[in-house]
């Protein structure tokens, strides 16, 4: 029944922003404006991405690429196929679309559109936010398994990946979530979208971009090849939608295609952690340990939620350096809001506030909007703090019932569907033989 009542939420919560987006649809269908003066519409200098141009297919092949990743994934169990898959992704969705729109960057425009009324955001943005993450539901990570090209190009360049100190991979698996919310954060403040800003793999499919990004991404890239999917595992902030998902998938990858003689032999086969060891009996806890356990975090939780907003409270200062209407309000004081005499704005670089003031705007109207942006910047990163205080408390709560299993199993939400683990299993190549 509570499965039931989850699915009705889940696509209720759709249908709803379905609905919400399309009121915007309209503006789309009209034509470019016509200006009475000879001015003409400067042509694009660089090719439109495909997925702008040729919606409908781009989503058509997006969807067999994930469909055939379950096939190979669940059904044939076959690593070669899904390589197949994985240099497709890179040649069609990395180089041949230029890495955009992705399901990564689209969490921006669908947060703006939710939290600026009446902006746009095209049906095809909607569907490549909404799709990798309702496939998770029933196959898990397949989107990352071949469908996403960042994911993909570091998959091809890994070589020899070693394990990652558990310590320091939980703590490095904290950045995502933190991630997450600060671009959401970002759009809301109306600040920018910082996930395609600093979008490590773009520009290397694009074969142009600034130089400091490209130079991050070849790092990623170079660390890639010894530490698995780097990107995926502690930056991706689409990662962390998609580990909520995958963790009530239908569908769930198991190492072995039958039965488990816990052999050992998988013990270090996944390069992303994702197979969970047996734990013997002992190492289980009684329910009476667990509902201490639960009230000692129940306890803690009003206070780390005070953290959290004193957390988010304190990255005011530096966040609103960055917005535009508080930055230009605090130039104007510098200023001391008199009037710019006249220079030669040709010749020499002038601050915003200065460009300002010579257009003859009147400085209250940036003074309450710029108040408006304050107090909005403020409850974002309230909202910002308690969110990081509930994925703290969270990881607390996966701790309370300590698991014991007796056969190698897949944690589900770090697994991304690689099947790198199937030809480490005898009985998988048992089931070969006899195919």
């Amino acid at each position: 029944m509570k499965l039931k009542n989850l699915w009705r939420i889940i696509g209720f919560s759709i249908w709803q922003l379905l609905v919400y987006a399309s009121k915007s649809f309209a503006e789309y269908r009209f034509p470019k404006p016509e200006f009475t003066t000879d001015y003409t519409i400067p042509e694009p200098t660089q090719a439109q991405p495909v997925l702008a141009t040729q919606p409908l297919w781009a989503l058509l092949v997006l969807c067999v690429v994930m469909g055939l990743t379950a096939y190979f994934l669940y059904k044939r169990r076959s690593r070669i196929w899904l390589r197949v898959l994985i240099i497709a992704s890179v040649l069609y969705f990395g180089f041949y679309h230029g890495g955009c729109v992705c399901s990564v960057g689209s969490i921006q425009n669908v947060a703006h559109s939710l939290f600026n009324n009446g902006s746009y955001i095209p049906w095809i943005v909607i569907a490549v936010f909404f799709l990798p993450l309702i496939a998770a539901l029933f196959f898990g990570r397949i989107f990352c398994g071949s469908a996403c090209p960042l994911g993909a190009i570091q998959e091809l360049l890994i070589v020899r990946p070693v394990k990652v100190p558990r310590m320091l991979d939980s703590l490095l698996k904290s950045v995502p979530y933190v991630y997450l919310g600060l671009a959401v954060v970002f759009v809301a403040c109306d600040m920018g979208f910082i996930i395609c800003r600093y979008d490590p793999f773009v520009g290397f499919f694009r074969l142009s971009g600034n130089v400091p990004i490209l130079i991050a991404g070849g790092v990623i890239l170079l660390l890639g090849t010894v530490v698995a999917r780097p990107y995926c595992r502690y930056v991706c902030p689409y990662s962390v939608l998609l580990r909520w998902m995958s963790k009530f998938s239908a569908r769930k990858v198991s190492i072995t295609p039958d039965h488990c003689i816990v052999c050992h032999l998988c013990k270090d086969a996944c390069p992303v952690g994702a197979i969970q060891s047996p734990k013997p009996q002992r190492f289980a806890e009684s329910k009476e340990q667990a509902l201490t356990r639960l009230r000692w975090v129940a306890a803690l939780t009003p206070i780390l939620i005070v953290c959290g907003i004193l957390f988010g409270l304190a990255l005011y200062k530096p966040m609103e350096k960055n917005h535009p209407d508080i930055k230009m309000l605090n130039e104007l004081k510098l200023l001391n809001n008199t009037v710019v005499k006249e220079r030669d704005i040709y010749n020499r670089d002038i601050t915003s506030a200065e460009a300002f003031l010579e257009k003859g705007e009147n400085p209250d109207d940036l003074v309450q909007q710029a108040v408006h942006a304050q107090q909005k910047l403020k409850i974002a990163l309230v909202c910002f703090g308690i969110y990081i205080a509930m994925v703290f408390i969270g990881s607390l709560v996966k701790t309370i019932k300590r698991r014991s299993n007796i056969e190698y199993t897949v944690d589900s939400g770090e697994c991304v569907a690689c099947a790198r683990c199937y030809q480490w299993c005898p009985r998988q190549h048992k089931t070969e033989e006899n195919i």
